[in-house]
């Protein structure tokens, strides 16, 4: 688990953070309208970073642009999810004893503990999603 630093976390890193969570996490749909103006009232940011987090977006593939019609979250490519599985399963279980090798008992211990978190019955998919993403941290 890393350690959080001192360093301030930027609008933009915010804006970016919260509508990639909203996106992966289905809250915003796929096929989803998303509205600069809205997303940036709802953030209390101004559009700026809600644009440039849309950029970063669109380069993950998680949104499209389409110049005068808006930004809509992507449809969901079945054989890209499969893929993007593939590799990184490949790449966890590759790089994985040079990650445990690297991390203090204490460390090992809260990822211990987030995997049985994990694995408890009848966690939802939030909760799950959240220890997934705070394990691969």
């Amino acid at each position: 688990m890393s350690t959080q630093s001192s360093r301030k976390v930027t609008a933009r890193e915010r804006a970016y953070r919260e509508l990639r969570l909203r996106i992966v996490s289905l809250t915003l749909p796929p096929g989803s309208p998303l509205s600069e103006n809205e997303l940036a009232e709802h953030l209390s940011v101004s559009r700026t970073p809600v644009r440039e987090s849309l950029i970063l977006l669109a380069e993950e593939g998680l949104v499209q642009v389409f110049p005068q019609l808006g930004t809509f979250v992507s449809r969901v490519d079945t054989d890209r999810v499969a893929d993007a599985q593939f590799v990184r399963e490949a790449i966890e279980t590759a790089s994985l004893s040079d990650a445990v090798a690297s991390r203090s008992d204490d460390d090992l211990a809260a990822l211990r503990a987030n995997l049985t978190a994990q694995a408890e019955p009848g966690i939802d998919m939030d909760q799950f999603f959240e220890l997934d993403e705070q394990f691969h941290q």
